[in-house]
């Protein structure tokens, strides 16, 4: 992410020292279209590359291994906190609400209640493409005493 913040930066300061240039160079500032279009250009850039960062659910998909911390069922969707093994920090995923998805959650948060080690999986493996969610225990590796 920070490469990215870099490069847009980067970007940015080059769009705005063209159209500073372009400016000055009509030695007067009579063309106030070109701070406009640069004000929305601007707008619409940082929206579209930081509204991941904005702490909204992301619809992407899932990660193909994740660990369930949270759900929370509202209106028309399930909204999962979930970690996965390449980010450490928790993100939330918003899926299409079905009832077995629910259930199925469900049944996994009382099994990590319980004391299992759960890890969730995808599988795209359905024929109208949305993957399907499985959870498997994890088995302790306990060092010997």
């Amino acid at each position: 992410m920070t490469i990215e913040i870099i490069i847009l930066i980067f970007l940015l300061s080059i769009l705005y020292a063209l159209f500073i240039y372009k400016l000055i160079q009509a030695n007067q500032l009579k063309k106030p279209i070109l701070s406009v279009v640069s004000i929305f250009f601007v707008f619409v850039l940082v929206h579209y590359v930081f509204h991941s960062n904005l702490g909204y659910p992301i619809n992407n998909h899932l990660p193909e291994t994740f660990k369930l911390l949270h759900f929370h069922k509202s209106k028309n969707k399930i909204v999962m906190l979930i970690t996965s093994n390449d980010q450490h920090l928790p993100r939330l995923h918003s899926l299409d609400y079905d009832l077995e998805l629910e259930e199925l959650l469900a049944e996994a948060m009382n099994d990590e209640r319980a004391g299992k080690l759960l890890l969730g999986v995808t599988e795209k493996n359905r024929s109208d493409g949305v993957p399907s969610i499985k959870f498997r225990e994890i088995k302790r590796n306990l060092p010997t005493k």
